[in-house]
């Protein structure tokens, strides 16, 4: 299947797709691409927010653009290869024998598949701003990022069995 539809069938059955990703036999490469892809789509989240702000404190956009770029494509893939590795450390101390590439594999998919949600959330905090519709965008977003974790905790775990 393509991308976009297993990422629409992850809203739908996470527990199925998170599933055939994190037990199939990908390679590293197939999932630094879901992590960088995810990582990019998070970047071109923050384009609208980045203006927001350049224009309301009268900043230079491209040091803003430039800081979020470092973030997001250098820093944050660290970071979620420290989730991974801590997601299997626990279940290896659960006693299941954790594979730690289908935990990056689920993990990365995670953060792959909830972006479009990260991309809502961007348009809604630089267009409209704070308010209450910032706050529901942003837990929807972070609820299907957890759903979706989850999802692989568990695909791994049984996968692992």
């Amino acid at each position: 299947m393509s991308i976009v539809q297993n990422i629409m069938r992850s809203y739908r059955h996470p527990n199925l797709v998170l599933g055939g990703v994190a037990v199939s036999d990908a390679p590293e490469a197939r999932s630094l691409a879901y992590l960088m892809g995810g990582c990019a789509l998070a970047f071109v989240a923050q384009w609208p927010v980045v203006a927001r702000q350049a224009h309301i404190d009268g900043e230079e956009m491209n040091m803003l653009l430039a800081a979020s770029l470092m973030g997001w494509l250098f820093i944050m893939p660290l970071l979620f290869y420290v989730l991974a590795l801590l997601l299997t450390f626990a279940l290896k101390a659960l006693g299941t024998k954790a594979s730690a590439q289908a935990m990056r594999s689920g993990v990365f998919w995670s953060f792959f598949a909830a972006s479009p949600l990260m991309l809502l959330y961007g348009l809604v905090a630089g267009f409209i701003g704070e308010g209450s519709a910032k706050q529901i965008v942003g837990f929807l977003w972070f609820a299907a990022l957890v759903t979706f974790v989850f999802a692989a905790v568990k695909a791994v775990r049984k996968g692992a069995r």
